[in-house]
């Protein structure tokens, strides 16, 4: 397998690698191989290593060293990884604007307080089932990189409150993507908040949001009318009446 990667890497027209993707199929993956492959290819731009579960802090270290361009890394399920990788991504690689950390339980508010600081520019921000995050993460992304347009947060053992949701909506009015399922401490005052302040949203996931009520999706009904997907799967509060507004609002906009 080594001589394998050495002979597909020692060639020129590789060394000019931007794309970067080995999720879920090459879960084998190791550092040592990824260690092999930045050496060679500097310009990596686009990294994608989902479900990678074997990748330690030191291959993200050395990517993070060797290719400073980075701008999207996404790392989903990478359960090995802590706080040390991603502030180091953060610290070489400031263009970083697409930032995919989710289901890796280990990282804190270190991790995402790093990226917001170094990297301003993040649209896109995923840490699904990132349960040692609180609210100081969350707020530090909306006041430092106020273009984000996608949000993915919760989990369902999420200590993530109201006040985040509220300060990426008062801080980031171009949010289009919002999904915050299992988010089990939001309330409808977020999401009124979110529909109030981001008209722009076309696609929101609050499955299992079991505190929402029918407050909640008339908001969104009413103030987002663009939006294509909602999914409230699991909100055992909401009634009929809140599909009726929905109904109405449909027929008004046609």
């Amino acid at each position: 397998v080594c001589k394998t990667w050495n002979t597909i890497f020692n060639k020129c027209i590789f060394r000019e690698i931007k794309y970067l993707k080995f999720n879920y199929y090459l879960m084998s993956i190791t550092d040592v191989k990824v260690k092999s492959i930045v050496n060679k290819c500097p310009g990596i731009t686009h990294v994608n290593f989902c479900g990678c579960w074997n990748l330690t802090d030191a291959a993200v270290i050395a990517l993070a060293d060797k290719c400073r361009g980075i701008t999207h890394a996404n790392f989903g399920r990478c359960n090995i990884m802590t706080d040390v990788a991603v502030i180091a991504l953060a610290d070489k690689c400031p263009g970083i604007t697409h930032a995919d950390f989710s289901e890796c339980w280990k990282l804190t508010d270190a991790a995402v307080i790093a990226l917001a600081d170094k990297c301003p520019g993040i649209t896109h921000a995923e840490f699904i089932f990132c349960d040692n995050l609180t609210d100081a993460a969350v707020i530090a992304l909306a006041d430092k990189c106020r273009g984000i347009t996608h949000v993915h947060f919760g989990g369902l053992l999420s200590r993530l409150t109201d006040a985040s949701v509220i300060a990426l909506a008062d801080k980031c009015p171009g949010i289009t993507h919002a999904e915050f399922r299992s988010y089990r401490n939001l309330t409808d005052v977020a999401v009124i908040a979110l529909a109030d302040k981001c008209p722009g949203i076309k696609y929101a996931n609050f499955s299992s949001c079991e505190k929402l009520t029918d407050a909640a999706v008339i908001a969104l009904a009413d103030k987002c009318h663009g939006i294509k997907y909602s999914d409230f799967w699991g909100c055992f509060m909401i009634s009929d009446r809140a599909l009726k507004f929905i109904d109405i609002v449909i027929q008004k906009n046609k």
